[in-house]
C-alpha cells in the first residue's frame, strides 16, 4: 500500500505511482487493479462496482486466474471507469516506467499554468480548454461517491508533496468534471445528494489548489 500511494513529482494521473508504472512497463496487468485500489483506499467491492464487474471477476483478474486483464478492451474499460487518462498507459505501450513523465513536466507551459501571474479565472479558462474530454460513468453508485471522496482526500494530502496547484490542478479538474457530469445525469434523490456532496468537495479542493500563490 505504501508503494501504491507514492506519487512521482510529475504525475500523469491522480493515483500515479512508480509501482503502477513499473507494473505497466512489465505488462504485469493483473497487479494494476490491486495497486489502484490500494492507492485510493476503496474496497474491492467498490472498485468492481465502478468498473461493472462482479467482485469475483475482479478477484480472478487480480490473482491471474483469468487472463482478462491482458485484453486491451478490458484494460481500457478499467482505465475509463476510474478516470485514468489514456496517457497514463504510456508505460505499458512503450515498456518504459518513465514514459510520460517528461510530457507531464511540460504540462505547465502547455496549459498556461506557469508562474506568470495569471489570474485565477484566466488560469481556469486556459486549463479547461486544454484538458481532454471526459464522460460520466454509465451507472453511478455509492461506490463512485466513495471513490470521489477518496480523490478529494488524496488531493489535500498531496498538495504539499508534489508541488501544489500547478501539478495537481489538471488531475483534480478531470475528476471533478466527471463527477459534475454524473450529478447532471443522476443527481436526484438521496443518492444524488451524496453525489452532489462529493462533487462539491472536489470543487472546494480545486478552489484550495487555485489559492496556491502561483495563481495569485
Amino acid at each position: 500500500m505504501k508503494g501504491a500511494r507514492e506519487m512521482p513529482s510529475r504525475p500523469s494521473w491522480l493515483f500515479d505511482s512508480p509501482l503502477l508504472r513499473q507494473a505497466l512497463a512489465e505488462v504485469n496487468l493483473p497487479a494494476v487493479p490491486g495497486i489502484v485500489r490500494a492507492a485510493c483506499g476503496v474496497s474491492q467491492k467498490d472498485l468492481a462496482t465502478m468498473v461493472g464487474w462482479s467482485e469475483a471477476v475482479l478477484s480472478y483478474y487480480a490473482r491471474g486466474i483469468r487472463d482478462g486483464m491482458y485484453d486491451v478492451r478490458t484494460v481500457l474499460q478499467f482505465a475509463d471507469a476510474v478516470g485514468m487518462p489514456r496517457a497514463a498507459l504510456l508505460p505499458l505501450l512503450l515498456a518504459d516506467a518513465d514514459a510520460g513523465l517528461a510530457a507531464g513536466a511540460r504540462g505547465e507551459a502547455g496549459t498556461g499554468l506557469g508562474r506568470r501571474g495569471l489570474s485565477g479565472l484566466a488560469a481556469a479558462a486556459g486549463l479547461m480548454t486544454a484538458l481532454p474530454a471526459v464522460s460520466a460513468p454509465r451507472r453511478v453508485s455509492g461506490s463512485h461517491v466513495r471513490y470521489w471522496q477518496a480523490c478529494a482526500d488524496v488531493l489535500y494530502a498531496r498538495d504539499q508533496s508534489v508541488g501544489g496547484g500547478t501539478v495537481l490542478l489538471p488531475l483534480a479538474m478531470q475528476q471533478w468534471r466527471r463527477a459534475r457530469l454524473a450529478v447532471r445525469e443522476d443527481g436526484a434523490g438521496e443518492a444524488g445528494s451524496r453525489l452532489l456532496a462529493a462533487a462539491g468537495e472536489l470543487a472546494l479542493c480545486i478552489g484550495f489548489l487555485f489559492a496556491d500563490p502561483v495563481f495569485g
